[in-house]
């Protein structure tokens, strides 16, 4: 099942922002956000259509700073397209958008 979002509603948060580094990345990037309380934590990966590309997590996570490796492959383990992306954060308080460039 593809699951998709309006990527016209993608716009930065001002709070608790999301730090993406390397962007653009080849190899493997670091996802870092807070985290303002434990509960339920999702982060997706989506292409300019909006198709959803990849889950990095869908875990219970505690209080506190979160840092996530990616390494820029798909659900199936295939390598991205060179080109622009979205990644979206939801949190128990929060949900951010930021994008992100792929460039190999």
């Amino acid at each position: 099942m593809r699951q998709y979002f309006d990527i016209s509603d993608v716009r930065e948060s001002t709070v608790n922002l999301p730090m993406v580094y390397p962007n653009p990345f080849s190899e493997s990037t670091e996802i870092r956000f807070l985290n303002t309380r434990k509960g339920l934590v999702n982060v997706s990966v989506y292409d300019v259509q909006g198709k959803k590309i990849t889950n990095i997590a869908n875990d219970i996570m505690a209080q506190g700073e979160i840092s996530l490796q990616w390494n820029g492959k798909t659900e199936t383990g295939t390598n991205l397209s060179n080109g622009l992306y979205f990644i979206r954060i939801s949190t128990p308080d929060n949900e951010f958008k930021t994008s992100i460039i792929y460039s190999k």
